[in-house]
């Protein structure tokens, strides 16, 4: 099921140790978050918090929900920020987005999955343009 395929992947991957990076970032600075963290001047239980709402959401099965049919009832504009090197979001997840009528899809050529850090300036345009 689901649940045990999750379970199986994040054991998987977190063997990879640091690569295990390379699945989510294509640029150099794979430690992108923990910069994040030792910059934002949160104190470690407000990022705990959020790692236990994450925690949440998978047991509750909720991020395992497909959502393909509500994206065909969305009728407001609607943008897919995805980087060439992504291997998160599958060929499957952005043909069921569409691009026609208000779907707008943005390709990256720089980024894997965390756009908005690898390619923070055309993320900016990218989003700003889309809103205006």
């Amino acid at each position: 099921d689901d649940r045990t395929m999750w379970k199986r992947f994040t054991a998987l991957t977190n063997r990879l140790g640091p690569r295990r990076m390379n699945l989510y970032m294509h640029g150099p600075n794979k430690n992108f978050f923990d910069e994040i963290v030792a910059q934002s001047g949160l104190p470690k239980e407000a990022w705990d918090k959020g790692g236990r709402h994450q925690l949440r959401l998978y047991e509750e099965r909720l991020v395992f929900r497909p959502l393909f049919d509500a994206l065909n009832q969305l009728e407001q504009p609607a943008l897919l920020i995805k980087g060439a090197y992504d291997r998160v979001t599958p060929p499957s997840q952005v043909a069921a987005f569409g691009t026609t009528g208000k779907r707008t899809l943005a390709l990256f050529a720089d980024s894997s999955h965390f756009a908005r850090y690898e390619e923070p300036e055309l993320y900016a345009q990218t989003v700003l343009k889309f809103f205006l």
